[in-house]
């Protein structure tokens, strides 16, 4: 024993003596963990600048499109909530330039039925607080710049058609959303939502008639295939027919208009709500509408959204109303209105 320990004294003390050599094994191990190191770090460095410059991506103010996304605020997709937003305007000022990248990052979310479930949650509840926590939501926002960029991303068009041509399912919801809110080459675009009128989704045949409206009289082909759904027991798609008519055809609308007034009056149904939307989709050309809208401002359940409309159709028309309901709160006795006096 002994013995045992002096030996080991001994290989101790020559283990620590400054003066000893190292071994091959060790200046071999001392090698290998360098060159591990140096390459993780090479990795490293290797991905942080494919992130920065990210491949092909363009850049505004020192940062790439999927920075500006990320850095926005939440706001349904509306381009009334993003206007004030600084990563909104920056990403509309970078026009189609960020159009490849947005599509991109479109098709991030291949999944569509839980794009559709996603996206009625959204306009349930329009506002968060949150930053972007998903490439869900990414997708989300990238769809929603693409249709506010409007005519500037037109070349999104070619991509969002031979989407659908390779698709099994033919044009999605969000496609044709897009299309309608890109509002260019009616020529191609037309003929696709017609043809997808017959889709056995139901929220494709929406937005396919909803984007239809948008094109106005270039979208004339359309009637003929829009009409049968005015008799559909489907309520929302007979409101959402209706709407697209009077956008497309005005002038012989009657039968349209008496469509979406009818349906304001189930106040409490969800048909009353897509009428009050597909009212402000008219305009200024809605102000036949007006009377009937008014009557409903007061209404608990449908007022918000009847002023909303009202906004939309004749702005000044709302001020007026709104002076009177100040000018009546201020003289509960007396009961005329403003301009009277």
């Amino acid at each position: 024993r002994a013995r045992r320990v002096a030996y080991r004294a001994r290989r101790r003390n020559q283990r620590h003596r400054p003066d000893r050599k190292p071994s091959r094994k060790t200046k071999t191990v001392r090698k290998q963990r360098i060159a591990a190191t140096a390459s993780i770090a090479a990795v490293i460095v290797l991905g942080w600048l494919v992130t920065r410059t990210g491949s092909d991506e363009p850049t505004y103010e020192g940062k790439t499109v999927t920075e500006w996304i990320d850095a926005m605020r939440d706001g349904g997709g509306h381009e009334a909530v993003y206007s004030d937003d600084l990563a909104f305007k920056a990403l509309m000022n970078m026009g189609s330039n960020a159009v490849p990248t947005l599509l991109r990052l479109r098709k991030s979310w291949q999944d569509q039925s839980r794009w559709d479930r996603w996206r009625e949650s959204m306009n349930e509840n329009p506002r968060f607080d949150g930053r972007i926590t998903s490439v869900n939501e990414r997708a989300f926002r990238a769809s929603a710049i693409l249709g506010s960029l409007g005519t500037n991303a037109v070349i999104a068009i070619p991509s969002l058609l031979g989407d659908a041509q390779t698709s099994e399912r033919g044009l999605d919801s969000s496609s044709a959303q897009l299309l309608g809110e890109i509002g260019s080459r009616p020529d191609i675009v037309i003929p696709a939502l017609i043809e997808s009128l017959s889709s056995t989704n139901r929220r494709v045949r929406y937005h396919c008639m909803i984007a239809l409206g948008k094109f106005g009289p270039a979208a004339e082909p359309a009637l003929p295939h829009l009409r049968p759904f005015l008799q559909s027991t489907d309520p929302i798609a007979a409101i959402h027919a209706a709407g697209s008519i009077c956008q497309i055809d005005p002038e012989n609308s009657t039968a349209e208009r008496a469509v979406l007034l009818r349906a304001l009056k189930q106040t409490a149904q969800a048909s009353a709500r897509v009428a009050t939307i597909r009212l402000a989709d008219l305009g200024p050309a809605g102000a036949w509408a007006l009377p009937t809208l008014e009557k409903y401002l007061d209404d608990t359940q449908l007022g918000d959204r009847v002023e909303n409309a009202i906004s939309y159709i004749d702005p000044d028309r709302l001020q007026e109303i709104e002076s009177n309901r100040l000018f009546q709160a201020a003289h509960p006795t007396n009961s005329a209105a403003p301009g009277d006096h």
